[in-house]
């Protein structure tokens, strides 16, 4: 049967299937949703839903690497920024930029001390991804200094929190296995495990076999994402620290803390990419909360793996990108209320100290130095 291109340009410009194409492109619709609109006269749901797909996919990014759900190869595993995906982009920049009003409220109002204290519940999600014993209780006291490393699971959580506090010295190396390999060295520094070293849970049950099982191969992908190389260089860097996020957290490349060894590369990605205050968000425990159905938010119409129809053209990734953008800021917001709360307590600390007519300059700054820690 021969297909004319009148009538597909008849199709295409059908008032239904218009408004299906171009809610497709506003934002990402499950095939719940999608399947409840009405399509054009005289073909199915499924149709107007195969021709949509088609089209964004012309105009998509391709991933850089293999699907290990679908078992699909690198061209065909692809997503596509919609409308509010973007604008998601773009107020994730504004907040997160260097020198931006919660850049400046980090930087000028919690003390690198108090600042990792942030990171605790992404901290203790991430060791519960590599399957290693942490409870909230000894991570503080470890990270406050109030007591000393008694297990090598104590000691790896004093070596994140210095390799935090100090991660300045890697920003300016450029991404290279060398790099990663001196912060899992860093990371495992007098960490000790035995026979017994804690093993990566892997999120995905049935995984297809995928090139990202062997560790040399993950660690490249995980670089050319890092670096921009290939097909990376078209991707979003906030995009492409989700998949840096992704091959750490499913393929563990080394022997073991490889999650909590991708925060530490997050943070960097972040602090090249001039956009700091993105590497304090909790975006692990967002996700994990997601793929355990565990995420109580009516915002989040996305189930993790949602199913949608196989029409051809490889596999849709969008659905996942736009959720865990919609994880960001929603956790973002949490980190501005505590950055703001902190930022009232500072002024009122500081204006009631400026009114002790005895102190000095210097006697203030130590009291407010105190009374941050």
């Amino acid at each position: 049967m021969s297909v004319h291109p009148e009538d597909v340009l008849e199709f295409v410009h059908d008032e239904k299937f218009s408004k299906l194409w171009h809610g497709s492109c506003k934002r990402a619709m499950t095939w719940q949703a999608f399947s409840q609109e009405k399509p054009p006269e005289g073909c199915t749901i499924e149709e107007a839903y195969a021709v949509a797909t088609a089209l964004r996919r012309c105009i998509s990014l391709p991933l850089p690497f293999d699907n290990y759900i679908a078992g699909i190869s690198e061209p065909y595993n692809w997503f596509f920024v919609t409308e509010d995906m973007h604008e998601r982009l773009i107020d994730l920049v504004a907040l997160g930029k260097r020198g931006s009003t919660l850049d400046s409220y980090l930087t000028e109002c919690v003390s690198s001390r108090s600042r990792i204290l942030l990171l605790l519940d992404e901290y203790l999600s991430l060791a519960r991804r590599d399957g290693i014993a942490a409870r909230a209780h000894d991570v503080r006291s470890l990270w406050t200094k109030s007591r000393e490393p008694r297990s090598p699971e104590d000691r790896l959580a004093r070596n994140f929190s210095h390799l935090m506090l100090h991660i300045d010295r890697y920003r300016e190396r450029p991404f290279t296995f060398r790099l990663l390999e001196d912060l899992h060295n860093e990371l495992m520094h007098g960490v000790h495990f035995g026979e017994t070293a804690p093993k990566g849970r892997s999120r995905i049950k049935n995984r297809k076999p995928s090139h990202l099982d062997d560790p040399g191969h993950a660690l490249d992908i995980i670089l050319d994402i890092a670096q921009g190389r290939g097909c990376a260089g078209d991707i979003h860097p906030i995009f492409r620290s989700m998949l840096i996020s992704g091959v750490f957290w499913e393929f563990f490349p080394f022997p073991t803390a490889n999650a909590i060894l991708e925060l530490i590369v997050r943070n960097i990605l972040y602090a090249k990419e001039e956009l700091p205050l993105l590497g304090w968000v909790s975006f692990s425990r967002a996700s994990e909360l997601w793929e355990q159905g565990m995420l109580n938010d009516p915002n989040i119409s996305w189930g993790y793996l949602e199913p949608f129809p196989d029409c051809g053209e490889g596999f849709d990734a969008t659905s996942h990108f736009a959720t865990e953008l919609q994880l960001m800021l929603k956790e973002l917001g949490y980190l501005k209320e505590r950055l703001l709360t902190i930022h009232r307590e500072d002024t009122s600390i500081r204006s009631a100290l400026e009114n002790v007519r005895y102190l000095n300059t210097r006697q203030r700054d130590i009291l407010l130095f105190s009374a941050r820690n």
